[in-house]
């Protein structure tokens, strides 16, 4: 719908196309044998200015120089880690080719501690040599242990207690840095 200001301007009767309302008072006022004033265009002149380069000023952001000195820490630390990781792997190496003679030296001193220990040889050596005789049937004595109760005693009231916030944080510490002892 039309506003009240739009009815009061468009009151003359129109074609459709705006550019043939002759009837309109501008037409009559261009008149086409006046002379026509131009404004004289302002002189310019023209000067070589030198190109500058704007030099960007730089600036290094705290938060990026924190995150290379986080990111080198954690290099190092690394480092470290896998020097200790290397040496540890020698270590195991080590002990393993330790633990493998080891073995060997047992089976070799268990065959010769079997083969040593005759026990005929040894009761006949007893019995001869050093005068020993097998005891009587007196001379032995058994103990029935069926009798007596086991019974156990706690040491340790405290270890039933459970731990402090504060003890469980002390032990997270210790054994960091017992790691990097």
């Amino acid at each position: 719908m039309a506003s009240p200001d739009s009815r009061k301007r468009n009151t003359a009767r129109m074609d459709g196309n705006a550019a043939y309302d002759l009837r309109s008072t501008a037409a009559e006022e261009y008149l086409y044998s006046a002379p026509v004033e131009m404004p004289h265009a302002p002189r310019t002149t023209e000067a070589v200015v030198p190109e500058s380069v704007p030099t960007p000023k730089q600036a290094i952001a705290p938060l990026a120089v924190l995150g290379f000195a986080i990111a080198a820490v954690l290099i190092v630390i690394s480092l470290v880690a896998r020097v200790q990781l290397s040496q540890t792997s020698a270590e195991v190496s080590a002990l393993e080719d330790q633990y493998a003679q080891l073995q060997e030296d047992q089976t070799r001193l268990r065959i010769d501690y079997e083969s040593a220990f005759n026990l005929t040889e040894i009761e006949d050596y007893a019995i001869h040599e050093l005068g020993m005789q097998k005891p009587r049937s007196d001379q032995l004595y058994y103990i029935s242990s069926s009798d007596a109760t086991d019974t156990a005693v706690v040491l340790d009231q405290n270890a039933a207690e459970p731990l402090s916030l504060a003890d469980r944080l002390g032990d997270f510490f210790s054994s960091i840095v017992e790691y990097f002892r």
